[in-house]
């Protein structure tokens, strides 16, 4: 096997001040996570393709939650780990978390921080690690172990179809909790719920007072005004308290659930024949005084919170039919609407201007994927996170835009130009190395202390003849790998937040910083020696190509 390799390693400060919100700028690129794959068809959502239902952050964790049934570890080997429904993903590097192993026997539609700072999760799961948990489950964010001071789940009784909550809402003290359920269950209590309920966020226990009904199929969305007052619904349900002109969408009283008299319920949009009761409301959130709504047929909408008046109904962008919309996040100054929509069934940032809800930018030419984006959130450092059923980016950080598509894992992190900026490139393509290719690997040759003085000197890149090569690594044996080792130096560590990395191997190549290991590309897994060959063949222009990973910095040491 010939081996050719070529390392580039910087490290990545802390994002800037100026995030892409408010600059407003639809321009930046994807930055390689791993992912997730193989959706199961659950009773909820037998039609809609997308592995990804929603992404949280706590801290620098994305948790992310669907109906996959698999993580792929795709900065290392490419491996599958089984880890349903529910995964846990470092916000920096974009690795997979495999200390946080919760186990559910269904999807997961909904994330919510907790009062006491877990993970609440809701979807169409009856068991959790091991334990009857129905709708609710509140989780240790570390582990995925199961809070048992949380007592909150729900049930569908009269039914041979499973309980589903598609949405969590915590206002302070309270968790409001959406879907398609007809009892709340908490403690001792125990009280019919008409597809939607509030909980005490920090016991579980549902609140007997607070009882809106909802008829017809089922409850999708639910938010709370900025004022406290009114709690908004959206859905696919013909009525709310049995009130005419109340279908998909209304507000009820947040004291008693009845509803808000005087208030604009229903939907605005011209019914569509596709669906039982001319459309359905996805998603919702309030912002600055208005209700944004998302959803079929084909639209998205701002509404005035204390009146329902509508402000702005768009069905079109740039002369094109909207799609269907189907999240809607607030972050900052920017509504992100996720839709399959505008282009490769992508993406679409609004921002929001005065009270009109104004569209602003589009960033859907980066995306493939077949239901496009359900899921939105922002992790700490200002990169947004998307995720539904995206499959491929044309945009890949450190790559060429050729106009191909470079694979994503149902979910992608998008990083405008200034949130990601290179503070230090500490190898570089002309850097010096010691190179050595030997029938028997050195003791302790990836450790710092090592002394590869007596090596070859190199520079990139380097491998055994291949013709392009710079400089060629002399060995009459010419066993599979060569070794090499560099020098570089970091003053402080905790400055950054990742290593980006970028590796051109012909075929395979491993990489060690002060003794650990960080990526294996294209290498099996095991014990590795110098006769170890690469998983698969590399051939023509794919030799060339650049491959990036983002690393944490634990392995940096301070000089």
């Amino acid at each position: 096997m010939l081996l050719v390799f070529v390392l580039m390693l910087s490290v990545m400060a802390a994002p800037s001040a100026t995030s892409a919100q408010e600059q407003g700028e639809p321009d930046g690129w994807v930055t390689r996570t791993d992912g997730v794959e193989e959706r199961v068809t659950s009773q909820g959502n037998p039609l809609i393709d997308a592995e990804v239902w929603d992404i949280e952050f706590i801290g620098n964790t994305a948790y992310v939650a669907g109906k996959f049934l698999k993580v792929v570890r795709a900065p290392s080997d490419w491996a599958r780990v089984d880890q349903p429904f529910l995964a846990a993903f470092d916000a920096s590097s974009g690795q997979w978390d495999p200390d946080f192993r919760p186990q559910l026997d269904g999807p997961v539609w909904a994330l919510e921080i907790g009062e006491n700072g877990d993970l609440v999760a809701g979807g169409e799961f009856t068991t959790v690690n091991g334990q009857s948990q129905i709708g609710i489950v509140s989780l240790d964010p570390a582990s995925g172990a199961t809070n048992t001071n949380f007592a909150g789940s729900v049930d569908r009784r009269y039914s041979e179809n499973l309980a589903i909550v598609r949405d969590l809402h915590r206002d302070g003290d309270d968790l409001y909790a959406i879907g398609n359920f007809s009892h709340a269950i908490g403690g001792n209590t125990t009280m019919q719920a008409g597809k939607v309920a509030r909980f005490d966020a920090t016991t579980g226990v549902p609140d007997t007072a607070w009882t809106p009904v909802l008829t017809g199929k089922s409850g999708w969305a639910i938010d709370v005004s900025d004022d406290g007052n009114r709690v908004f619904l959206g859905g696919e349900f013909t009525y709310i308290n049995a009130t005419e002109g109340t279908s998909l969408f209304g507000a009820v009283d947040a004291t008693t659930g009845a509803l808000v008299p005087g208030y604009d319920h229903g939907f605005n949009v011209t019914p569509h024949r596709a669906w039982p009761l001319g459309g359905i409301i996805y998603d919702l959130a309030v912002a600055n005084d208005l209700v944004y709504l998302s959803g079929a047929e084909h639209f998205w909408e701002s509404r005035s919170d204390t009146t329902g008046a509508s402000i702005n109904l768009v069905l079109r962008y740039n002369g094109n039919w909207f799609n269907d919309t189907q999240v809607t996040e607030f972050e900052g100054d920017t509504i992100y609407i996720g839709c399959h929509c505008i282009r490769h069934w992508g993406y679409a940032n609004h921002d929001i201007v005065a009270t009109t809800g104004e569209i602003t930018g589009s960033l859907t030419d980066w995306a493939l994927g077949g239901e496009g984006v359900w899921a939105v959130d922002t992790a700490p450092d200002g990169c947004v996170w998307m995720g539904g059923d995206l499959r491929g980016t044309s945009r890949l950080r450190g790559v060429e835009e050729d106009g191909s598509y470079r694979w994503v894992g149902r979910f992608a992190r998008y990083c405008a130009p200034d949130l990601v900026e290179v503070s230090n490139e500490l190898l570089g393509e002309d850097l010096t190395w010691q190179v050595s290719a030997e029938a028997d690997w050195p003791q302790d040759w990836v450790s710092p202390s090592f002394d590869a003085a007596a090596w070859q000197t190199a520079t990139a890149e380097f491998g055994y003849g291949d013709g392009d090569e710079v400089t060629v690594v002399s060995d009459a044996n010419r066993p599979a790998a060569v070794l090499g080792r560099a020098d570089f130096n970091v003053d402080d560590p905790a400055a950054f937040t990742h290593l980006e990395l970028r590796v051109q191997a012909d075929d395979g190549a491993t990489v060690w910083i002060n003794g650990d290991p960080v990526v294996a590309h294209n290498i099996p897994d095991g014990v590795l020696s110098a006769q170890t060959l690469a998983e698969t063949t590399i051939w023509g222009a794919t030799e060339k190509e650049w491959h990036e990973y983002l690393v944490p910095t634990s392995s940096l040491v301070a000089g």
